[in-house]
C-alpha cells in the first residue's frame, strides 16, 4: 500500500510537479486556518454563531482538500480546468470566511497574496492575472457587505492596493524571470545540441579504433607488442569514458533527460555492466565478480546502468590490487540497495561529500578523468529519486550504494545467463556508412570465423546476399544512415529473412533512451561498442534464433 502511494505521489510529481505542491500547501492552510478560528472561538473572539458555523465548515474544508489532493494523485498531469476551478474555490472560501468574521476575519488577508503569488510562480502570468481578479472581486464584496469594513475604510482602502500592485509588481518580476529563465535554457540547449550533433561524428573514429586494436590484440603474441595494444584498448576507454561524463554532464544540466521508469530484473542489468568493465579490470590484474540476485527493480533501466557502470569504472581506477564485487540486498520493506564494493585505496571521512562534487578527485590519486563519474551519479539518483551513499575508510577500500524501490515482481527468477556458444560459421549482416568501422569490425568479426556481409547501404548488403545466396543469423546496423534509418533496414531485412531475425541497432546518438524507446525490443549499443557485446550478442542470436529459412535454391554456409 505504502509503495503503491508513493509511485502515485512519484507520477503526480513527475506529471505536474507544481499542482502536487499546490494540492500539498491548501491543506496545511486550511489546517492553519482551522486552528486559528477555533482559538478565536474558544477565546471569546467570535460570535457563538458564527463560530460554531466555522466549526463545521473548516472540517468540511479540509476533506475538500483532501479530495483535490486525491484527484491530482488519481488524474496526473497538468490540467488547466482544473487548476482554474480550485482557484474560484479558493479565492470564493477566503472571500465567504472573510464575510462573517469581521475582525477576525481579516487574518485571511494573507492567503490572498499567498495564492495571487503562488498561482503566477507555479503557473504563470494568466493564472496569476485570473487568481488576482478573483481575489479583488472577493474582496470588494466584502468591503460592500461587512460592516467592519465601512468602519475602516482606511484600512481597507490600502488592503485593496495591496491586491491591486503587489501582484503586478510580481508579475513584472515573474515576466522577467521567465525571460532570464528562457535565455538560460535556450543557451543550454544549444550546447546540448552541439555535443549531440557532434556525438556521432566524434564516436565513428573511436569505434573503429577500438575494433582495429581488438583485432590486433588477437592477432600479436608478443609481450611487448600485447602491451602496445592493450594500452591502446585502455587510452580508447579513457577517452571513451571522459566523453560520455561531458556529454552526461551537459544533458543533466539542461534538463534534457526525461526518466522512463519500468520494472526490470537486476541481474542482467548489473551482468551487462561487469561484462562492459571485465577488460578494464583484467588490465590492472583486478578480479570483477557479481554476487547472483533474483530481485526486480523499478527505475530507469538505461539510466540506473549509466550510474553503476560510473560506480564500477571509479572502484576500478582507485583499486590497485584485490578486486571488486557487485552485489544486491534488500534495504527496508519495499527496498533494495545495488553495492559496489572495492579493495582501493579507500576515502577519507571529511572527503565523503566532496568527491561527489563536479571536477573533484580524491587527493593523490593517480586515476585518470575528469572528476564527473560521481557527480553524474549523484545527478541522476536525484532525478530518479534514488540515495546515493558510501561507506569508506582511508586504506580499506570503499563501498557505493544505490537505493532504489523493489518491484512488485521482485520474486520473479533472474533471466539465465547466455551459454557460451562457438561463432563459428555465423553469417552477420553489418550496415555502416562508415568506411573505417565496416572495415574494423569484419575484421573483428572474421577473426571469430563469422562469415561477413557488409555495406553502406540496404541496397549494397541485399545485393551481397543474394548473389552469395546467403540467409543472415544475426543483423548489426548503425542506426544513422545516410538514406534511411537503421531500424528501417531491419525492418526490410527481416521482411525478406524471417520477422525473428536477430538484430543489434548501434548508435553514436546522444539522446540512447529515446532511442531505445524507438527501437521497441531491439537491442541499442552505444559507440564504441565494445566486443564483449557484440560476442554476447551474436551468441545469443546463434542460441536463441532457429536457423533462418534458405532463400530459393539451395543455401551455402561459408565457413
Amino acid at each position: 500500500m505504502l509503495a503503491r502511494i508513493r509511485e502515485r505521489f512519484a507520477a503526480a510529481r513527475a506529471g505536474d510537479g507544481a499542482e502536487l505542491e499546490q494540492a500539498l500547501i491548501r491543506i496545511a492552510n486550511v489546517s492553519v486556518a482551522y486552528l486559528y478560528f477555533l482559538w478565536a472561538f474558544f477565546s471569546g473572539r467570535l460570535p457563538e454563531h458564527t463560530g460554531l458555523l466555522l466549526l463545521v465548515i473548516g472540517p468540511g474544508a479540509g476533506l475538500a482538500s483532501i479530495a483535490v489532493l486525491g484527484w491530482v494523485l488519481a488524474k496526473p498531469g497538468a490540467n488547466p480546468p482544473r487548476r482554474r476551478a480550485f482557484t474560484v474555490v479558493d479565492m470564493g472560501g477566503i472571500a465567504l470566511v472573510m464575510l462573517y468574521t469581521e475582525e477576525v476575519g481579516t487574518m485571511l488577508y494573507p492567503f490572498y497574496l499567498w495564492g495571487i503569488i503562488g498561482a503566477g510562480f507555479r503557473f504563470g502570468r494568466p493564472s496569476l492575472r485570473f487568481a488576482q481578479i478573483l481575489a479583488v472581486a472577493g474582496f470588494l464584496a466584502v468591503l460592500v457587505f461587512n460592516r467592519y469594513w465601512h468602519e475602516h475604510l482606511i484600512l481597507a482602502a490600502a488592503f485593496l492596493l495591496g491586491l491591486v500592485a503587489i501582484p503586478f509588481y510580481v508579475s513584472m518580476l515573474v515576466s522577467r524571470l521567465n525571460a532570464a529563465r528562457s535565455e538560460a535554457e535556450a543557451a543550454n540547449m544549444a550546447k546540448t545540441k552541439f555535443l549531440a550533433a557532434a556525438s556521432h561524428d566524434l564516436r565513428q573514429p573511436m569505434q573503429a579504433l577500438s575494433m582495429y586494436a581488438s583485432v590486433l590484440e588477437e592477432q600479436v603474441s608478443g609481450a611487448g607488442a600485447l602491451r602496445v595494444v592493450r594500452g591502446i584498448e585502455l587510452s580508447v576507454r579513457t577517452l571513451e569514458q571522459l566523453f560520455d561524463s561531458l556529454l552526461d554532464i551537459s544533458k543533466i544540466e539542461s534538463g534534457v533527460i526525461k526518466p522512463c521508469v519500468a520494472s526490470f530484473p537486476l541481474m542482467p542489468l548489473i551482468e551487462q555492466v561487469v561484462e562492459a568493465e571485465r577488460p578494464l579490470a583484467a588490465q590492472k590484474g583486478l578480479e570483477l565478480r557479481t554476487v547472483r540476485t533474483s530481485a526486480w527493480a523499478q527505475s530507469d533501466p538505461a539510466l540506473l546502468e549509466r550510474m553503476l557502470k560510473n560506480l564500477v569504472t571509479n572502484a576500478i581506477r582507485y583499486t590497485e590490487r584485490g578486486g571488486i564485487v557487485i552485489g544486491c540486498r534488500r534495504a527496508g520493506a519495499t527496498g533494495l540497495r545495488v553495492e559496489v564494493v572495492d579493495s582501493g585505496i579507500g576515502i577519507e571521512s571529511q572527503e565523503h561529500q566532496r568527491i561527489f562534487d563536479d571536477y573533484y578527485q580524491v587527493g593523490g590519486a593517480s586515476g585518470q578523468g575528469l572528476g564527473l563519474g560521481l557527480p553524474i551519479v549523484k545527478s541522476l539518483g536525484e532525478l530518479l529519486g534514488h540515495k546515493v551513499a558510501v561507506r569508506s575508510a582511508l586504506g580499506r577500500g570503499s563501498v557505493f550504494s544505490i537505493e532504489l524501490e523493489r518491484s512488485s515482481e521482485a520474486l520473479a527468477p533472474a533471466a539465465a545467463a547466455v551459454p557460451q556458444v562457438a561463432l563459428s560459421g555465423a553469417r552477420v549482416v553489418l550496415v555502416d556508412d562508415d568506411v573505417e568501422i565496416r572495415d574494423s569490425m569484419r575484421l573483428l568479426l572474421e577473426g571469430w570465423a563469422c562469415s561477413v556481409v557488409s555495406g553502406g547501404t540496404l541496397g549494397e548488403v541485399e545485393d551481397k546476399l543474394r548473389r552469395q545466396r546467403l540467409a543472415p543469423d544475426a543483423l548489426i546496423v548503425d542506426y544513422r544512415l545516410a538514406t534511411m534509418t537503421g531500424l528501417q533496414v531491419i525492418d526490410q531485412l527481416r521482411a525478406t529473412h524471417g520477422k525473428q531475425l536477430a538484430a543489434l541497432i548501434i548508435t553514436g546518438t546522444a539522446n540512447l533512451t529515446l532511442l531505445q524507446q524507438r527501437a521497441l525490443g531491439i537491442p541499442v549499443a552505444l559507440k564504441p561498442v565494445p566486443p564483449g557485446k557484440l560476442r554476447a550478442f551474436l551468441a545469443q542470436a546463434l542460441q536463441q534464433s532457429e536457423p533462418a529459412d534458405p532463400l530459393p535454391s539451395t543455401r551455402q554456409r561459408p565457413i
